[in-house]
């Protein structure tokens, strides 16, 4: 579960990677 670190802390990832982040919580809500 790494990737939401980088939700948390989007330093970690930089924006695109926050961005990348927020499609798949999208995804995981939609599947879940």
């Amino acid at each position: 579960m790494r990737q939401f670190t980088a939700v948390v802390n989007p330093t970690a990832g930089g924006s695109t990677g926050a961005a990348a982040l927020i499609t798949l919580a999208r995804l995981l809500r939609e599947a879940g």
